[in-house]
């Protein structure tokens, strides 16, 4: 899926100075048609960090807008590239061939990319332009606040550990507690339920069907993103709400992602989970009241 894929550009190397940090000059090529999505890594950048980049499964990539997506270092370690290139040219609309640096962040083993010109100047990229375009929605009205999100790309050892990147985390907590006094839940009154925990909830497991009170409004787009918060530690994770296969409108998430939030959770049987869903909805704040009963 997705709108292009990148290829190393040969005439020059760019380095960021400011961001004192190693980078790899690359270039986005579109084609929807027979094109693979290796990045190639230039050999001199992987005598340097290959063996850093690939001492633990998973990497990410950040945008100027600081939204995330994870990749597997096992591509770096066995093929010597990376395997987003179509993924990163659909979500970030690359429609023509485009100069991208990467970054890289050693601490989070993090790349963070630049979109830049033939100059090395920065272009404006003012967020993912797929699956909601919020790019043209913040040059048709700049004051649109967007939460980053992260996008999460299923890998082999995902059962063993869902991988979430720590700075995003840090991101979006940041921004939540800076704006929460004046734009938490605005527009309508926001959705509210109640749910029991069940034991296969409580194990982690298991899907979140909204209640009829969302799905009847039929509040969300096709492949919504939505942000999911833990109310009591501000730790939150992003999902994609899909409808459910049952009569009516029926919305639901679920997959790895939420089954690591719901085991960070620390759930047991019979324990409430309280939810509030802004209007329109963007983020599903979650609580959790324990069931004291012996």
């Amino acid at each position: 899926m997705g709108l292009g894929t990148v290829h190393r550009r040969q005439r020059h190397q760019i380095f960021d100075n400011d961001a004192l940090l190693p980078s790899i000059a690359l270039q986005a090529i579109d084609d929807i048609n027979n094109r693979k999505d290796e990045i190639e890594i230039p050999k001199h950048f992987l005598n340097n960090w290959k063996q850093e980049i690939c001492k633990v499964p998973d990497g990410c990539f950040k945008d100027p807008s600081h939204n995330f997506w994870n990749f597997p270092t096992l591509t770096v370690k066995l093929y010597n590239c990376f395997m987003s290139g179509r993924m990163l040219a659909r979500y970030c609309g690359f429609t023509r061939p485009q100069n991208v640096i990467f970054n890289y962040e050693p601490g989070y083993n993090q790349f963070n990319m630049r979109f830049v010109d033939d100059n090395g100047d920065d272009i404006q990229y003012l967020g993912i332009h797929h699956p909601t375009n919020y790019h043209q929605m913040r040059l048709h009205d700049p004051s649109i606040i967007v939460m980053p999100a992260y996008f999460h790309v299923p890998t082999a050892h995902d059962d063993e550990d869902c991988y979430v990147p720590v700075q995003w985390l840090q991101i979006t907590s940041a921004m939540r507690e800076a704006f929460h006094p004046s734009v938490k839940f605005r527009g309508r009154r926001p959705y509210e339920w109640e749910e029991i925990v069940t034991p296969r909830i409580a194990l982690g497991h298991g899907i979140l069907i909204f209640p009829p009170c969302v799905s009847n409004d039929s509040p969300f787009i096709p492949d919504q993103p939505l942000v999911v918060v833990n109310s009591t530690t501000n730790d939150s994770i992003t999902c994609t709400v899909t409808k459910a296969d049952l009569i009516g409108p029926h919305y639901r998430i679920g997959g790895n992602v939420l089954a690591y939030f719901l085991r960070s959770l620390k759930l047991k049987a019979n324990d409430k989970l309280k939810f509030v869903l802004d209007n329109p909805p963007k983020v599903l704040v979650v609580k959790v009241v324990r069931n004291r009963r012996l």
